[in-house]
């Protein structure tokens, strides 16, 4: 096994050239490229025309993103539904110490915000 450190370097995923999938992630992580730490991750918009996600196809499955606290989901709750967009409700999953929060990108991509459980 490799022994790697410094955490995740750059990574892009190429969503279909559509204005709601940009807006979707403007409105979740304040644009189309991210910076967190030594994380970078940017949209790369060159799907084909016609072209649909599917999570049985191998490739990305979903996107999860940690945030501090469970009031963090809340907040993210209120402003997805401001803005009328569908998303899960908050779920516990114990055994993994953590809430999820799940929406799906307008190509169908299954984005994660988890917050740890604190007892």
């Amino acid at each position: 096994m490799l022994a790697l450190g410094g955490g995740a370097g750059p990574r892009g995923f190429a969503p279909k050239d559509d204005p709601a999938g940009a807006e979707m992630y403007e409105l979740l992580f304040g644009g189309v490229v991210m910076i967190r730490g030594n994380l970078l991750m940017g949209l790369r918009p060159m799907a084909p025309a016609g072209d649909r996600f599917d999570p049985d196809r191998p490739g990305l499955d979903h996107l999860s993103f940690g945030v501090a606290s469970h009031s963090d989901l809340e907040d993210a709750v209120k402003l997805l539904d401001e803005h009328g967009v569908t998303h899960g409700e908050i779920t516990a999953l114990p055994s993994f110490g953590i809430e999820v929060l799940s929406v799906k990108d307008p190509d169908g991509i299954q984005i994660e915000l988890t917050a740890p459980i604190i007892s």
